[in-house]
């Protein structure tokens, strides 16, 4: 229908029905029509290019009025049919060569000449269910754009629902999921970047309320990425995260770069609002770490107690408070140090330990150490369980003289209560311990009163693994004040001091030795028939001032213990005996006669006699077995000694119908005679040719009973002599001898330096001097020994030596740095103990002979320089010798000096 027109004013000309009819642009212009046309459901219109409709209408002043009313009241279908008010449907073309805009409902800019209007793009009423249903991506990331303004989207959600407000179903692998971003702005006043409030919010006490709530994700297998669960990030906040309530931490919670600050500026300061409990708490069994951590450096952990109160660490009944490292420790794992401030407050300790225990095994402090050292890189470790430093302790108060008292280690007193035993033990070290206890030079164990006991029954008892000569090494001086037991060896180098003397009782006849050493003896003359108190090995020195009789006889009416003879022996003062005990009885050790009343001064046996002898006499061997008789020739074989007037010690028992004490030792009086002679002081005496039982000066070789101790010529009479039973040569007897003494006894001629101008035989033994011949012992592991002469050689020694074994370690052997003060044995194999005999002869000119077919000039002399140096002789192999038994005590490894004073070999 074209070229129509209608007037809108004309009457009776209206068009009410028109079918399927095609309006092109401007057909129709309803400006003037007033709800003169209808289109019906079925009508449509389409346009070919531009505006397809258009309307344009300006409202009236303080009127309501509506660009469009679109009325639309929808039906009832079956349940699957949709009914639209309006339904844009839009169909774009092919975009992607183009930046075309395409949109199924466009609202363009509001033009208004102010802003006092409340003026909405879109305005949805009440009573829909759904204020607007988008679909899938139809708000997705910048598709949705809201303008910047304070409410610019509002969302209210249904009484009583438990649907959320806003969900939002992500999918974004990167950037943000919500992303606020301010505009250049100045805050004028409040912000909340978020704002959630729940004031109006009744918490029903029982389901848990989050106000912000994350889930946990799925951790990847990736690395390197930290994961924040609330990230605020910058420094300018005045609180980073701020809570009014309390804050748990299920996990660590870790400070970097700065402190947790409480209101009175402390790192943590807790409120005093609340109880002042910290509570950290994880859903497992898993420990609970707190730690002091610093970005750039190390930091420490400091507790300290709120003005004088204490810091307390309570542990539950199974509990334990541990120290632990995590590392291999660089510095002290615990330390308590108060520098800076000292305590000037009585009964302060630096540690304090109170702790009980009731039917049980327990320790108040256990340390179970642990000592290893397997590298070669360091010296030698020293390892202390329990170490005191070296400290100063200062006592100087000019105003006072004070003795301070300080002790290293101190127990106090222990108060042993209820019915039963209890062993109790001050201080017990175990075994394994190469030295028990070991103390510095100059300090002292003190026992003040009874603080110090040992007890009698047990003494005090230091024993070692092997019984040897070194169980026992204190080096220095030992002081015993009483009891001394040595059960083994006993070797001191030095002064063995016996302690101050004790006074015997005077008139005790059985006097006490407990408690000392050393003793000084009664003065009252009175008869010692035992000791009392004496114990199994005790030793006791007796230093006499005045005469004391021992009834050595034991002839008395009490039971016999003292054992110093069959005859009892007087003291004088100045007199010293020397005692030991058994246990049951004291026996004589020793007796030094210095006083001038003594006349028992020599050594004397039993022996039965075939007749009856007197003091003095000169006695011989008898025919019978054991017995003597009196000497009846001069010079007379079986010379046996003289009868003793009064000895000091006598040995054997008297019996028979007759017996003579003869004198083995010391000095006595004899019967002599002038018939050979007069006897001067040192005269060898011999029995007289003409008197029985008499003896003259000996002039010739023969057996001689002693030397002249006084001179004699009167006759017959008697004086004093040394003991002295031996053949005696006179000097004359020597061909061309040239020394001033001569001794000869049976079997041994002993004498000063002598010369021989011939040969010299002896017709049995040859004893020689240590300097002549020795053994050495070199142990396992040594190479060489070297043997030192006591006296040096007036010429060089040729030195002979041989070995005591058959092993290859003492094949390889030689000599060097000959010389006459010593030498120097060398082996070339050590594995074995090996022992070397020797023999050292002074020789005047060496001769030295060289082999027959030698072509060249040589010139040889012994002398004290060493051989050349050349290796030991290897030997061909041999089968394995057979050992020998080893010697089983040796008084060194490396030096000798001869068979008299050196290496010893069992």
């Amino acid at each position: 229908m074209t070229g129509i027109s209608f007037d809108a004013n004309g009457a009776g000309n209206s068009i009410t029905n028109i079918e399927n009819a095609d309006f092109t642009v401007d057909t129709l212009d309803f400006t003037a029509f007033d709800d003169t046309m209808e289109l019906d459901v079925a009508t449509s219109i389409t346009g070919t290019a531009g505006e397809i409709f258009s309307l344009v209408r300006t409202g009236t002043a303080a009127a309501t009025e509506n660009g469009m009313t679109l009325t639309f009241t929808a039906g009832v279908g079956d349940g699957s049919d949709v009914y639209s008010a309006l339904n844009l449907g839009v169909t774009s073309a092919d975009q992607s060569a183009s930046s075309d805009k395409v949109y199924a409902l466009n609202i363009a800019n509001l033009a208004s000449a102010d802003a006092q209007g409340d003026e909405t793009a879109i305005n949805i009423g009440t009573g829909w269910d759904t204020g607007i249903a988008f679909g899938t991506n139809a708000i997705d990331g910048t598709y949705f754009d809201v303008a910047a303004m304070n409410g610019a989207v509002s969302m209210g959600q249904p009484d009583d629902s438990n649907i959320p407000a806003l969900t939002v179903s992500m999918h974004s692998v990167s950037g943000s999921i919500i992303d606020a971003d301010y505009i250049t702005e100045t805050q004028t006043g409040a912000i909340s970047a978020v704002d959630i409030d729940l004031t109006n919010l009744t918490n029903d006490n029982a389901n848990n309320l989050y106000g912000i709530m994350l889930n946990d994700f799925t951790l990847g297998d990736g690395a390197g990425g930290n994961l924040y669960g609330i990230y605020q990030q910058g420094i300018n906040w005045d609180y980073g995260i701020y809570a009014d309530d309390d804050v748990y931490f299920v996990l660590d919670a870790t400070v970097l770069g700065g402190d947790i600050t409480g209101a009175n500026g402390n790192a943590i300061d807790i409120g005093e609002a609340v109880d002042g409990t910290i509570i950290f708490s994880r859903d497992d069994a898993a420990s609970v770490t707190l730690s002091a951590a610093d970005s750039d450096a190390n930091a420490d952990l400091v507790l300290l107690g709120g003005g004088t109160s204490n810091v307390q660490v309570k542990i539950d009944a199974d509990s334990e408070f541990n120290v632990t490292a995590s590392a291999a420790p660089t510095a002290d794992i615990m330390t308590i140090t108060n520098t800076g401030f000292s305590s000037a407050t009585d009964g302060v300790d630096a540690l304090q330990i109170t702790h009980g225990v009731d039917d049980a095994t327990g320790n108040v402090i256990d340390i179970t150490p642990t000592f290893s050292h397997g590298d070669d890189v360091d010296s030698a470790e020293t390892w202390t369980v329990i170490d005191v430093d070296a400290f100063t302790a200062t006592n100087s108060i000019a105003s006072t003289n004070q003795t301070a008292i300080l002790h290293g280690l101190n127990f106090g007193d222990l108060t042993e209560a209820g019915t039963d035993l209890i062993t109790s033990t001050g201080i017990e070290i175990g075994g394994g311990w190469d030295i028990g206890v070991a103390f510095s030079p100059g300090e002292t164990i003190t026992g003040n009163g009874t603080d110090l006991t040992i007890a009698t029954g047990d003494r005090l008892l230091i024993t070692t693994a092997n019984n040897g000569s070194d169980d026992v090494n204190i080096t220095g001086s030992v002081t015993v004040t009483n009891d001394l037991a040595v059960t083994d060896d006993f070797s001191v180098e030095g002064i063995v001091d016996i302690g101050t003397q004790d006074v015997m009782a005077d008139g005790d006849t059985t006097p006490s030795v407990s408690g000392a050493s050393f003793f000084t003896g009664s003065a009252d003359g009175e008869t010692v028939t035992a000791f009392d108190d004496d114990v199994a090995g005790q030793i006791w020195v007796i230093e006499f001032t005045g005469v004391t009789t021992f009834d050595c006889d034991n002839n008395g009416t009490f039971s016999p213990t003292l054992q110093c003879g069959n005859g009892d022996l007087i003291t004088d003062a100045g007199d010293s005996m020397v005692w030991t005990s058994d246990g049951t009885n004291e026996i004589l050790l020793s007796w030094m006669d210095e006083s001038d009343a003594q006349t028992g001064s020599d050594l004397a046996e039993w022996f039965p006699a075939n007749q009856d002898v007197q003091a003095g006499d000169v006695l011989v061997a008898a025919g019978s077995p054991e017995h003597v008789e009196k000497s009846t020739g001069s010079y007379q074989k079986g010379l046996m000694g003289i009868v003793s007037t009064q000895p000091g010690l006598i040995l054997g028992e008297e019996g028979g119908t007759f017996s003579a004490l003869v004198a083995l030792a010391g000095r006595v009086p004899v019967n002599v005679s002038d018939e050979n002679g007069a006897i001067e002081i040192g005269d060898f005496l011999t029995s007289s040719a003409t008197l029985p039982g008499y003896a003259m000066k000996a002039t010739q070789p023969g057996p001689v009973i002693g030397m002249a101790m006084e001179n004699f010529s009167g006759g017959q009479g008697q004086i004093k002599v040394k003991v002295e039973n031996m053949w005696y040569v006179p000097t004359s007897s020597l061909q061309d001898a040239s020394s001033s003494t001569l001794v000869s006894e049976a079997e041994t001629i002993t004498a000063t330096d002598a010369s021989f101008s011939g040969s010299v035989t002896v017709g049995e033994h040859l004893y020689g001097s240590h300097d002549m011949a020795g053994r050495v012992r070199m142990m396992s592991g040594t190479d060489h020994v070297t043997v030192t002469f006591t006296t040096q050689y007036a010429q060089l020694p040729i030195i002979t030596f041989s070995s005591r074994s058959n092993s290859e370690s003492a094949q390889g052997a030689w000599i060097s740095d000959e010389s006459v003060t010593g030498f120097t044995i060398h082996r070339s194999l050590t594995d074995d103990q090996i022992e070397f005999n020797w023999i050292a002869v002074g020789v005047e000119s060496a001769q030295v002979t060289v082999a027959t077919d030698w072509s060249e000039g040589v010139s040889i002399d012994v002398t004290d320089m060493n051989g050349p140096v050349a290796p030991a002789p290897v030997p061909e192999a041999t089968p394995d010798p057979v050992p020998e038994p080893q010697p089983t005590t040796s008084t060194g490894d490396t030096s000798s000096t001869g068979a008299g004073d050196g290496q010893q070999a069992s």
